[in-house]
């Protein structure tokens, strides 16, 4: 399974017309959060329907600089993960929208919403063989977490989930500077980094192997 992941795309439709062509063989395209810059429903339903005109599965959490309106779009057309799971092959995907409490006017939510949701989405894929979490806020305390400060800006919660839970992926953005990939123990973490500045993230799933989990190879690319 090929999954090419893009996160922060801030409406750059122009970026993701270059990624598109540089993920034709794509199996799913993730979008885990900020498809819009504080933009509109119509915004993300452009972006969706952009992507959509590929062969891939389509799957999308709302991030800090989206908003309730483009969270509603992303279920009404059928590719929200926040709180839901989805199964294509033996992979389950599953996530959630926003981060724990910053700034008012950022789509933000309490840490105890985060991990319920995280855990309804998380129950529906629980029969897969694999399970990829898709957040917009990293795992607190690790290098997907860490911003230009040295500061850790992620989530308790989504750490939390993690260490329990241990999904074979995470695939998470919102700290554009800590793009990158890192073991939380048989969980791999991986920031997709920031689309607007022209970057995603190429992985390989395959080999899964009911005690071992699935090989899994990330490249990180630019266009």
């Amino acid at each position: 399974m090929i999954i090419t992941a893009i996160s922060d795309l801030h409406n750059r439709k122009d970026v993701l017309d270059m990624i598109l062509r540089q993920a034709t063989d794509s199996d799913v395209l993730l979008f885990p959060g900020d498809l819009t810059n504080f933009g509109t429903a119509t915004d993300a339903q452009h972006i969706v329907e952009r992507a959509r005109q590929t062969d891939a599965a389509v799957f999308a959490v709302a991030g800090n600089c989206d908003n309730a309106g483009v969270e509603r779009a992303l279920e009404t057309l059928g590719v929200s993960l926040s709180g839901r799971g989805s199964r294509l092959q033996e992979v389950g995907f599953f996530g959630v929208s926003g981060i724990p409490p910053w700034q008012p006017h950022m789509y933000c939510f309490p840490e105890e919403d985060i991990a319920a949701r995280l855990a309804a989405g998380a129950m529906c894929v629980s029969p897969c063989r694999a399970a990829v979490a898709v957040t917009h806020v990293p795992p607190y305390g690790t290098n997907a977490d860490r911003n230009w400060m040295g500061a850790h800006c992620g989530s308790h919660a989504v750490r939390s989930f993690v260490e329990k839970e241990q999904p074979a992926l995470l695939i998470c953005g919102h700290i554009h500077e800590a793009r990158g990939s890192e073991r939380l123990g048989r969980t791999l973490v991986v920031n997709c980094g920031a689309a607007n500045a022209g970057h995603f993230v190429r992985i390989s799933m395959d080999s899964i192997a009911q005690e071992t989990g699935p090989h899994i190879q990330v490249d990180f690319l630019r266009v």
